[in-house]
């Protein structure tokens, strides 16, 4: 089996799945998961999902709840992200299909828990990661550019220096969960990953 892609992704999280439907406008997305592409922690995650949707909230006052229930812990640049992108992306989410619990208008419910002092909370039933990667993965699947490839997972990678490139090309050992065969994948530009009929061992 010969693989290329412009862009390599170890996992199918969220975070991997969303990245893919970015990624897949410039060049084509590989992304390499050690079960089925819709299977992940993702799915286990049942609490809600924050952001400053609600009439009366903000941004400001999401970072100054999340600031203050960090107790001295959090990071300020990363609130700041978290807080200014979240609206965004939660409207980004609806607008692809994303089945968050309504209210009887129609409107997204949400809900006031822990140190928030608004209503910003979204839900899913109780189910809500596993609805956010159902409609990532749905995307994500229908885009020409993205491919996945289950059942492989990365166990050793060695980094060389290419003079060709700007960063240096990757060799990395996958092996299926359900045998010991190896893969190799050699990032020379796009990455190349072939499949080998020998059993896993540690690069030589």
């Amino acid at each position: 089996m010969d693989l290329r892609a412009d862009f390599l992704i170890i996992g199918s999280g969220i975070a991997a799945l969303r990245a893919a439907a970015e990624l897949a406008g410039a060049g084509d997305v590989l992304i390499l998961t050690k079960a089925e592409p819709t299977e992940g922690n993702t799915g286990y995650a049942q609490g809600g999902i924050a952001a400053a949707v609600g009439a009366g909230d903000s941004p400001e006052l999401h970072g100054a709840d999340t600031i203050a229930a960090g107790d001295g812990l959090c990071d300020e640049r990363a609130v700041g992200a978290l807080v200014e992108d979240g609206p965004r992306y939660v409207r980004e989410l609806i607008e692809w299909g994303a089945r968050f619990d309504r209210e009887a208008d129609g409107e997204p419910a949400l809900a006031i828990e822990g140190a928030h002092s608004a209503r910003r909370v979204l839900h899913a039933r109780d189910a809500t990661g596993r609805e956010i990667g159902r409609v990532l993965w749905q995307r994500v699947s229908m885009l020409a550019r993205v491919s996945a490839h289950a059942h492989a997972r990365a166990v050793q990678s060695r980094y060389y220096r290419d003079p060709r490139l700007d960063s240096p090309p990757l060799e990395a050992h996958l092996t299926p969960d359900t045998s010991h065969l190896t893969r190799r994948a050699y990032a020379l530009g796009p990455y190349h990953v072939v499949q080998e009929s020998h059993r896993l061992s540690p690069c030589a």
